[in-house]
C-alpha cells in the first residue's frame, strides 16, 4: 500500500514536503506528552516503510499510552495493521483517526486503500472521492481510485485515472507502470513495453537481486558474458523464458539465473544456456538484464511476439510413469483452484473446492489434484475424494511437467502451473476473475501467449458461479465425446 509519507510532496500541491507543509499546519496535539507521541509515530512509520508492521503496530500503541486521540498515531498504526492483514481493525483505526481530523487527504487515501484491500470496492471509491473533492490535484489518490476502479472492472475509468495521475505528476513512477499494465491489457505491446520498465522506479518494486553490473539494453555483447534473471512469480518466468533465444541469437554467452523448483525444466529447453539457482554463487558476468525487460529491449510487438508452442518440454521417462498411474478408462483432467497465498490478489484469482462442487458429479473424468499443499478444511470435500493427490508428488516443476504431460486436460486459476501447461502445450482451460491480469487481454477466450489455452471469465468480479456452469457443461460433453466409441 502506498500513501503520502512525510518526507513526500504534500497532497496540496504546493510542491513542498509534506511535512512542511499541510503537516506542519494542521492543529497542535494538546496532550501533554504531544512530542514524545509525535517521535514514536515517526519511528512507526520507518518501520512501516520497511515492511515491519508488527513493529509498527508496537511503537503506535506506545504512542497511544501517551495520547489516545493522536491521529498519526491512529493512522500509522491503520496502516501497519492492513499491512499486517487485520483490515476490519485497520479500517476502524482509520475512521478514528478521521473523528479526530476530519477531511484529512493522506487519511482518506489510507482508508480507500484499506477498504480495496479488503476488496470493499464501493466504500473504497467513495473515500477516494471524497479526497480528490478537497484536492483535485492529488495524483496519488487518482492512482489508488483508478486501481481500485480496476479491481471493480471498471477498465475504462481505470485507465483515465491513470492518465490523470500521469498529467498531474509526469514523473510518477507508479501511475506509468499501473499505464503500462492498461496499456498491455490493451494489446498495445510497443508503448506498454516501454512504461513497464518505469516499475523499476516505483516504491516497494526493488529488483529482487542486487547486482551492481550494468543493465543490457541491446547492444552488441559478443565476447561478453549476460546474465538473464528472473524478477517476480514463477508464473512470469515461465512466460517470459520464450525470450531467452532471441537474446542467445545475438552473440556472446548467456546464462539464466531462476528459482531452483524452474531449473531442472528450464535447463533441457534452452540448448547452450547455462541455467543456474539464483540461490547459489553465481559465476562471473558482464552484463544482466531482467527476464522481463526483455521484450521491451527486443521491441516486441503483436506481431513480433515468440507464440509457438511448446517451448518447453517434459522428461519422456517421467512422462510415461505418470501415465502408468493414470491409466484406466475416462478423461485424465488435472486441477488448481489456488494460487499462492503470497500473492497479493490471490483472493481474486483463487476459489474453494466447495465452489467447484458442480464437478464431482461429473461422470468419466479421472480427476488429479496437481495442488502442492491442501487445506484440512479440503480433506472431506466431495471432489478431492475424487481426486488422485498428486500434488504432494511434484518436488519441481520437471515433475509437474511430466504429470501434467500425461493428462488429457488442465483446469487452473490464474497461476504458475497454467503458464506450464500453455509452454508444453498442453489443452488448459483458464478460470479467470473479471478483471484478469493485463496478460490475458480483454474479452477474447483465447490468448496469444499460449494457443492451447481456453479462457472462461467471470462475468462480474467476485462471481465464479458462472465459469463453473460452463466449465462443468463443457467437461460433462467432453467426457461424454471421449467415452464415445470411435
Amino acid at each position: 500500500m502506498t500513501i503520502v509519507g512525510r518526507n513526500d510532496p504534500c497532497p496540496c500541491g504546493s510542491g513542498r514536503k509534506f511535512k512542511r507543509c499541510c503537516a506542519d499546519r494542521e492543529p497542535a496535539v494538546k496532550a501533554p506528552h504531544a512530542a514524545a507521541a509525535g517521535a514514536l509515530v515517526d519511528a512507526a512509520w520507518r518501520l512501516f516503510e520497511q515492511g515491519d508492521g508488527l513493529g509498527a503496530t508496537r511503537l503506535c500503541e506506545d504512542a497511544l499510552r501517551l495520547d489516545d486521540h493522536h491521529p498519526d498515531a491512529l493512522h500509522v498504526l491503520a496502516v501497519a495493521q492492513c499491512q499486517l492483514g487485520n483490515l476490519d481493525r485497520a479500517r476502524t483505526l482509520c475512521l478514528q483517526a478521521l473523528e479526530v481530523r476530519p477531511g484529512h487527504l493522506n487519511t482518506l487515501n489510507s482508508l480507500g486503500n484499506i477498504l480495496r484491500t479488503g476488496l470493499r470496492f464501493d466504500e473504497a471509491i467513495e473515500a477516494f472521492r471524497r479526497a480528490l473533492a478537497l484536492n483535485p490535484r492529488f495524483p496519488q489518490a487518482h492512482l489508488n481510485l483508478g486501481i481500485t476502479y480496476w479491481q471493480a472492472g471498471r477498465l475504462e475509468d481505470s485507465f483515465r485515472c491513470s492518465e490523470a495521475a500521469l498529467k498531474l505528476d509526469p514523473s510518477f513512477a507508479e501511475a506509468h507502470y499501473n499505464h503500462a499494465l492498461h496499456l498491455l491489457q490493451r494489446g498495445d505491446f510497443a508503448q506498454g513495453w516501454q512504461e513497464f520498465g518505469w516499475r523499476w522506479r516505483a516504491p516497494g518494486v526493488a529488483p529482487r537481486h542486487g547486482f551492481t553490473q550494468p543493465r543490457w539494453k541491446g547492444e552488441d555483447f559478443r565476447g561478453r558474458t549476460l546474465l538473464v534473471h528472473a524478477e517476480q512469480g514463477l508464473g512470469d518466468t515461465l512466460q517470459f523464458i520464450r525470450f531467452v533465444p532471441q537474446v542467445a541469437g545475438r552473440g556472446g554467452t548467456v546464462r539464466v539465473a531462476c528459482p531452483r523448483e524452474l531449473v531442472a525444466l528450464l535447463g533441457p529447453a534452452l540448448p547452450g544456456i547455462q541455467v543456474l539457482d539464483e540461490g547459489a554463487a553465481l559465476p562471473p558476468f558482464d552484463l544482466q538484464c531482467p527476464l522481463m525487460d526483455l521484450p521491451g529491449v527486443l521491441r516486441t510487438t503483436g506481431e513480433t511476439l515468440p507464440t509457438t508452442t511448446p517451448y518447453l518440454f517434459a522428461q519422456e521417462d517421467a512422462v510415461t510413469s505418470w501415465r502408468g498411474r493414470f491409466a484406466g478408462a475416462g478423461l485424465k483432467v488435472g486441477l488448481v483452484w489456488r494460487g499462492g497465498f503470497r500473492y497479493a490478489l490471490d483472493a481474486m484469482r483463487s476459489l474453494s473446492l466447495e465452489t467447484l462442487a458442480p464437478l464431482a458429479e461429473v461422470e468419466g473424468v479421472r480427476f488429479v489434484s496437481l495442488q502442492k499443499e491442501l487445506l484440512p478444511a479440503e480433506a472431506e470435500t466431495p471432489l478431492l475424494a475424487r481426486c488422485d493427490a498428486a500434488g504432494p508428488d511434484l518436488p519441481d516443476f520437471a515433475a509437474t511437467a511430466a504429470a501434467v504431460a500425461a493428462l488429457d486436460l488442465v483446469i487452473s486459476v490464474d497461476t504458475a502451473v497454467a503458464h506450464l501447461a500453455g509452454a508444453l502445450g498442453r489443452p488448459t482451460w483458464l478460470l479467470l476473475p473479471h478483471p484478469s491480469d493485463w496478460r490475458w487481454g480483454l474479452e477474447a477466450s483465447s490468448t496469444v501467449w499460449y494457443p492451447s489455452l481456453r479462457l472462461f471469465r467471470q462475468d462480474q468480479a467476485g462471481d465464479w458461479t458462472g465459469v463453473v456452469h460452463r466449465v462443468t457443461r463443457d467437461i460433462r460433453a467432453l467426457a461424454t465425446e471421449t467415452q464415445r466409441p470411435a
